[in-house]
């Protein structure tokens, strides 16, 4: 059939040809193609008989899909900061720790503004001081435990307000809010983010410059961050190949699940429903419980908790400040390149291969972290990454 072949069909065939083609595209997953065919080929079959008034009338049936989302396509822990290894830019780094920590989407990260960051590290202050008081008149020892936990953890808390995030609230008129946690992991790559590039922005512009202060464009260009990282790790590492903007929420709220935390708690801070937890949520007298059960769900990248266990040596009254110091000193090794040296001289002695076939591949590997080409090569070799730090990789292959 030629162009003007496809002119002279009357409404009903043309629709019937360009759906028939949509349809094909549906098949293959390419959402974004389907779409295209159906939208452009009913404006250029509309503009060719524009004189004649014809037009092509499209029914609910054929609805196109944006994206279609598999199940089991959200990432893991350890996958989301794989993930946002493999990003180059630190904003982009910034963007989606923050996303991942606080379950925020796009159109809440861009109305964030310095201020709400700002103000956020402030609150976490005043709290730090109401929980430190708390601590003063428990007699529970229970309680005082978790306070003493929650203190020297404590997250900063965004209050999400209609500004920040119209869609979470019902009304223009809505006072209230919900909190969105940063994880310390999140904090300490935001600070980088404001040190190196925003020194001179005032408390009033938005948290992330350039591109996503625009906020009609915003959203799609944190949408196309997004997949273009995604298809980056996917060519690494041949995991997470469908995805949609909304990955890193669903992440976020997985791992809330996962920790089995409360279900009026996991959806307050999810922001579902606000106006129906209002009338069975209280922030005011289970802010603690609810920062609690955060806490335990860890979105930062070490798991091994310092502050806990100093907790429990000063509870048992063993600890003096030089044995803050040396645990102190274990974590500093645990995150060192040194460390990374020893485990793979280590590992190496043990290795089978590495004293028997010395001319094989060994099991274990050490790999800077910027050496994209070894760690496919090892990858497709059923190499793994066993650890990382900022420099340094160890890839060790399964047995």
């Amino acid at each position: 059939m030629t162009i003007n072949d496809f002119f002279n069909l009357n409404p009903v065939q043309a629709r019937r040809l360009i759906w028939g083609t949509v349809q094909k595209y549906l098949q293959q997953e390419k959402y974004c193609t389907a779409l295209n065919t159906k939208s452009y080929g009913s404006l250029l079959y509309e503009y060719a008989n524009e004189e004649k008034g014809l037009s092509i009338k499209w029914s609910k049936k054929h609805k196109v899909p944006m994206v279609r989302v598999r199940e089991g396509t959200s990432p893991s822990h350890e996958q989301v900061y794989h993930l946002v290894n493999c990003v180059t830019h630190l904003d982009t780094k910034a963007v989606f720790l923050l996303m991942y920590s606080s379950g925020l989407k796009g159109e809440g990260i861009i109305n964030l503004t310095i201020k709400d960051y700002k103000d956020a590290k402030q609150f976490r202050e005043t709290l730090r001081e109401e929980f430190t008081n708390q601590l003063a008149n428990t007699q529970d020892s229970e309680e005082a435990k978790e306070l003493r936990y929650v203190i020297q953890n404590l997250p900063a808390i965004i209050k999400v307000t209609f500004r920040i995030y119209p869609k979470r609230f019902t009304t223009t008129t809505s006072k209230g809010w919900y909190p969105a946690f940063i994880s310390h992991d999140a904090e300490i790559m935001i600070d980088k983010y404001l040190e190196e590039y925003r020194t001179n922005a005032n408390d009033e512009e938005p948290l992330f410059a350039g591109r996503l202060s625009n906020k009609k464009q915003g959203q799609i260009q944190l949408s196309k961050w997004l997949k273009f990282n995604i298809k980056k790790f996917y060519r690494l590492t041949g995991e997470l190949k469908n995805t949609s903007p909304s990955l890193l929420r669903r992440s976020f709220y997985n791992r809330l699940i996962a920790s089995n935390m409360k279900d009026i708690y996991r959806e307050y801070i999810m922001g579902h429903a606000l106006q129906v937890k209002s009338h069975y949520f209280d922030w005011d007298t289970q802010k603690k419980d609810v920062i609690l059960q955060y806490l335990k769900c860890n979105f930062n990248r070490m798991s091994y908790d310092v502050t806990k266990e100093i907790i429990n040596l000063k509870e048992n009254g063993i600890t003096k400040d030089e044995k803050i110091a040396e645990l102190q000193k274990q974590i500093d090794y645990f995150r060192s390149e040194k460390f990374v040296t020893d485990l793979f001289n280590e590992l190496s002695k043990t290795s089978t291969k590495f004293q028997e076939e010395p001319s094989k591949e060994l099991d274990i590997k050490k790999i800077k972290k910027e050496d994209v080409n070894e760690f496919v090569r090892l990858r497709k070799l059923g190499y793994h990454m066993t650890y990382e730090n900022s420099t340094y990789m160890i890839m060790e292959k399964e047995e």
